[in-house]
């Protein structure tokens, strides 16, 4: 994956582990804002990702992938929102940039597009710093002296009264493959995210995990990968999607489908998410033996193996 400029090549350092990736990638996809930011009256833009976490640990974690520092806790002023206190983490420029080319193969279809135009208009803004070590726009073997020229060249260009150098206009290359080895990383991110976790009372006092996960209408993509990954989990229409035109989509699973997905991915999880699976998965454990005996058909391969919930994705 690479950034092509004038005459420069900016290229996507792997700076995070595939897993880091995949987990940021789930994680951004649900809590991520990715745009540009103009600064000095338009004369410079630099590229952006930003997010807010009313998760202390997890906004530090994502700020040590980002290598920026957290800042927080704020307090809402529209309370209405939530009365929590959040934290945010940002990062600018060419490290934002490098980090959206690293977690594009990863992403949804509108945050693709939005990353493509983020980084086609940063690549080909009007006023940019040249990099060392480049050779001059005139004439390759001579030394670079300004903007992009030789000395003589510049000589010349700077008598004329300062003519605008015509500049060619570069695309971005973005690899869109998808490498799905680690999809328990990017689930776990998302859920991170956008997820729930619980055990509630069912029928005759049964007690029963439930996992869940809900996008907005945009991301149907999204969720219907996710879908798949939570052993082909139903998408349905949320009830109360209250966005004015953007519907809500959400896909849960429960019992021993639930407990398996929340056993697989709690090592990814911060503290609070860590918690409510714990507790979860500790009342499921505790459920009366008559439920614990139950064997429902679709979990009879689960069982066979004698630990039905121990298989990971």
């Amino acid at each position: 994956m690479l950034i092509t400029t004038s005459k420069c090549i900016l290229m996507a350092v792997q700076m995070l582990s595939p897993s880091e990736t995949a987990w940021l990638a789930g994680f951004l996809e649900g809590e991520g804002s990715f745009g540009i930011s103009v600064l000095k009256a338009g004369r410079q833009l630099s590229p952006y990702i930003s997010f807010q976490s009313t998760d202390g640990d997890v906004t530090e974690k994502v700020a040590t992938l980002f290598s920026t520092k957290a800042h927080g806790p704020y307090l809402r002023k529209d309370k209405v929102i939530s009365k929590k206190p959040y934290f945010c983490a940002a990062v600018h420029g060419s490290s934002a940039a490098r980090i959206m080319q690293t977690i594009f193969p990863y992403m949804g279809n509108r945050r693709k597009e939005k990353i493509e135009r983020t980084l086609q208009e940063w690549v080909n803004r009007p006023f940019q710093r040249r990099p060392d070590n480049l050779p001059t726009l005139c004439h390759p073997g001579h030394r670079h002296y300004s903007h992009g020229l030789c000395r003589k060249c510049y000589d010349v260009w700077f008598r004329s009264g300062k003519k605008p150098i015509a500049k060619e206009r570069h695309t971005i290359e973005l690899n869109p493959a998808l490498n799905d080895a680690l999809p328990t990383p990017w689930l776990a991110g998302l859920l991170e995210a956008e997820g729930t976790f619980g055990c509630y009372l069912r029928g005759q006092q049964k007690q029963t995990p439930v996992l869940s996960l809900a996008l907005i209408s945009s991301d149907r993509d999204v969720i219907q990968r996710a879908a798949g990954l939570m052993e082909n989990g139903r998408v349905a229409t949320h009830p109360n999607a209250g966005l004015g035109s953007r519907q809500l989509y959400v896909v849960a699973r429960t019992g021993y489908i639930a407990a398996r997905l929340m056993r697989s991915i709690l090592p990814f999880m911060g503290k609070r998410r860590s918690a409510a699976i714990e507790g979860a998965l500790a009342r499921w454990d505790s459920r009366p033996k008559k439920h614990r005996e139950f064997r429902h058909p679709r979990a009879l391969p689960y069982y066979a193996a004698g630990v039905p919930d121990v298989p990971t994705l």
